[in-house]
């Protein structure tokens, strides 16, 4: 005869305690259900599209001429006046004159140097305009427009005066 064998009832007493892998001093993230994964994957897409829409919305100000033009005329003050400054440097005088002063009836003198200022001043200036503008443009395009018009406006001008200010200086 075969013998039967003998089975062990389980103890019902206590149940054994598995022992936590996780030390105190870790941070313990809860394991989120299918919803909270669906909430998270949705709030990212709908993130994803207003970025994407704040892109499309900013991109219609390239549709008018103004903002292109503005900074076509703003690079191209700052590289004549770079440019200007280093092929006619030795040309210039020890000071260049940059206006005439009518009350005292006599020009306002400045150092050469002062050519090679004005372009990294013109630059900071001009990457602060293009950041006007397109926060501008969120709010006002026409706004935002009639600024970008205005800055080729004066950029145009301020070409002119540079003109006058090489002429002036090799006179």
């Amino acid at each position: 005869m075969n013998p039967t064998p003998q089975f062990e009832s389980p103890q019902e007493d206590e149940p054994e305690k598995i022992s936590d892998p996780i030390s105190p001093s870790q941070l313990r993230f809860d394991i989120t259900d299918k919803r909270t994964q669906a909430n998270q994957l949705y709030s990212g897409i709908k993130h994803f599209l207003k970025k994407r829409r704040d892109i499309v919305e900013i991109s219609q100000i390239w549709k008018s001429a103004a903002l292109p033009f503005a900074i076509v005329s703003s690079i191209a003050n700052i590289l004549i006046l770079f440019i200007g400054g280093i092929f006619n440097f030795d040309r210039f005088g020890p000071q260049i004159r940059i206006f005439y002063d009518a009350l005292n009836q006599v020009p306002v003198m400045v150092d050469k140097v002062f050519l090679f200022i004005i372009p990294i001043v013109l630059t900071i200036f001009f990457v602060i305009q293009i950041r006007l503008i397109s926060r501008i443009f969120r709010q006002d395009r026409n706004l935002a427009k009639t600024i970008a018009w205005i800055i080729t406006f004066l950029n145009i001008l301020f070409m002119l005066a540079i003109d006058q200010i090489y002429s002036l200086a090799l006179a």
